[in-house]
């Protein structure tokens, strides 16, 4: 018998690229849960992804931040993929109510739904995130691996949304006494890539620069989507997953290093003007490595994308989405 997939927050951006890989596999039956299943701004994007699957997919209501749709959401589920949950960078005085309640109530959520009598789920994978494991002071020098854990005491809003989440589910598992499932989770840096829908936050940085606006800031690990979405779909079969975190960074980015690539290639197009990299700091040879993002590479054989490539790619799908155009 076909297993039924279950993937939270359907229309995101690292979600729609688990869809996108699932319905050209044809190895499962999927189902997506979307705030609003009318909005066909959000969820036409989700059925162009891949003309005449062989499972189409099945979208239905459930809200992080509502109890109502999630036992219906998971009703006959084999397996699921909880990537729901906000990402921007929220004022600080409503970081609680914008980003730490939807997280962490969102994730206690879907566990219960999980574990819920009558429930099927044999596992599921959670999208956490880098901030999850960084968000702590160590000494020079420290590699940043999966058994590293952010210090709620030393996190702005969106990391300790991403620590709390994730530790909620951890904790759930570990004390559940409901139908019994597997976890594993997925800890992106920052994700860049082909667009398929609405850019992410991270690919909103990309989109400025392309439009002649210095990013925010200067650089951090990041990682390409295609990746992302590869391990979350392998993380759903896997026995080596069960009970393990996995985090995926690919290498440091400057922005001042992205802005000079994308100016290379796209400036004689229009795009631009580029004169803020003047204005930009930072060597990338300079920026000591801090998170080891090898795992995923050993234990799934998940290949990181060149992130100059991931950029550029990045590039052609805002202009291909009509997301950006040239001045």
């Amino acid at each position: 018998m076909v297993q039924t997939v279950l993937v939270t927050g359907a229309s995101g951006f690292i979600a729609l690229h688990i869809v996108e890989k699932l319905l050209k596999e044809g190895n499962f039956k999927i189902r997506g849960t979307v705030r609003d299943v009318n909005n066909k701004e959000k969820c036409k994007p989700i059925y162009d992804l891949v003309k005449d699957p062989k499972y189409p997919i099945e979208l239905v209501h459930a809200d992080l931040g509502e109890d109502k749709g999630w036992k219906e959401a998971v009703e006959g589920v084999d397996l699921v993929l909880h990537t729901a949950s906000p990402f921007f960078f929220a004022d600080p005085e409503k970081s609680e109510e914008e980003l730490i309640r939807p997280a962490v109530d969102g994730t206690k959520r879907v566990m219960e739904a999980c574990a819920a009598e009558g429930s099927k789920v044999q596992r599921c994978i959670v999208t956490s995130s880098l901030a999850s494991i960084m968000g702590c002071e160590k000494p020079e020098g420290h590699i940043f691996t999966e058994k590293d854990w952010s210090d709620p005491e030393q996190c702005d809003g969106y990391r300790l949304s991403k620590t709390l989440a994730e530790k909620t589910a951890w904790d759930f598992v570990k004390s559940n006494k409901g139908h019994t499932f597997e976890l594993a989770t997925i800890n992106p840096s920052m994700v860049i890539g082909p667009v398929r829908g609405r850019p992410g936050t991270s690919v909103n940085m990309v989109k400025a620069m392309m439009k002649g606006e210095k990013p925010q800031m200067v650089g951090i690990g990041f990682v390409d989507v295609r990746e992302v979405a590869e391990a979350h779909v392998k993380a759903l079969t896997m026995p080596e997953a069960v009970g393990e975190r996995f985090m995926l960074s690919a290498d440091n980015l400057l922005m001042k290093d992205a802005a000079e690539w994308i100016k290379e290639v796209y400036e004689s197009k229009g795009y631009g003007p580029f004169d803020y990299i003047n204005e930009m700091e930072g060597d990338r040879k300079k920026i000591p490595k801090l998170a080891d993002g090898s795992k995923v590479t050993t234990v799934m054989d998940v290949k990181y994308h060149d992130l100059k490539q991931s950029v550029l790619d990045t590039c052609e799908s805002l202009i291909q989405n009509g997301l950006v155009k040239p001045e």
